[in-house]
């Protein structure tokens, strides 16, 4: 599974656990400009901007690539998301969704980190 793929597979499988939880997903993989947001959801009438980190178990932990770099890129996505989409509202929480995939086990492990910035 090359690194491409396995982004896409996380973020399908955060998206599920997501709607799971009761969240709407409005947007998947939006791409403004230079930034990335992996998702966007409403929940309990706030609106949430995920970002998702899968790594394969041994890799080592999903949460080492969020770093202040994408902390500021998802800040001026947010400012982009309530510009070009105002029936969204304003960005309520930032959370973070770090998986760890063990393909030997079929097992998926996912840590919800929420209001990351």
């Amino acid at each position: 599974m090359t690194k491409k793929e396995l982004g896409a597979w996380g973020e399908t499988a955060a998206s599920n656990y997501l709607a799971g939880k009761g969240y709407e997903i409005k947007l998947r993989n939006l791409r403004l400009g230079n930034q990335e947001v992996d998702l966007v959801c409403v929940y309990q009438g706030k609106l949430i901007v995920v970002e998702v980190k899968t790594r394969l178990k041994g890799e080592g932990l999903a949460e080492e690539m969020f770093g202040r770099s994408k902390i500021r890129n998802l800040k001026i996505a947010a400012v982009k998301i309530r510009y070009l989409f105002p029936e969204f509202g304003r960005v309520g929480r930032f959370d973070l969704l770090a998986l760890e995939l063990d393909t030997i086990a079929k097992k998926l492990k996912i840590r919800h980190y929420k209001d990351v910035i």
